[in-house]
């Protein structure tokens, strides 16, 4: 007599699914290409170029109703706020530059004391979300 589990198939095995866990950097699966149309709508909403999703549309030579479809799309909410992410990063870069110029350029002391306080606070912040204290400031709470 012959085992039934001789003649069941092989169970497949599947990738862990992505979890909040897991960082941006590692993509969970291929992601779906998005389309020239809808990429280049996103990049207008993205620059500032337009600040309504029926501008972005029509920019990008397509319906409102294709875009709002669009949007509602897991691949494109990932390229969206990676499109963000990129922007807010080169904001940042240029900030940061205007004022490392202003603290040796404006004519005003204030100004220029002002954006050194200014440089000075973001750098401390970003040594902080190493799990440094920020601006010196220790907090310690004694649960026991």
């Amino acid at each position: 007599m012959s085992d039934p589990s001789d003649s069941a198939p092989a169970p497949e095995i599947l990738p862990p699914a992505p979890s909040a866990t897991t960082p941006a950097s590692v993509p969970a699966s291929p992601r779906k290409p998005v389309g020239p149309k809808t990429e280049a709508a996103l990049l207008a909403l993205v620059s500032g170029r337009v600040r309504t999703i029926t501008d972005a549309a029509k920019a990008a030579g397509m319906s409102r109703e294709q875009l709002s479809r669009n949007l509602r799309l897991q691949h494109v909410q990932e390229r969206l706020e990676a499109l963000r992410r990129e922007h807010l990063g080169l904001r940042g870069a240029m900030a940061e530059a205007r004022l490392d110029a202003l603290t040796h350029s404006a004519r005003s002391e204030y100004v220029q004391l002002e954006a050194a306080k200014a440089l000075l606070d973001h750098e401390r912040h970003l040594k902080g979300l190493g799990g440094g204290p920020v601006g010196g400031v220790t907090i310690k709470i004694d649960l026991g």
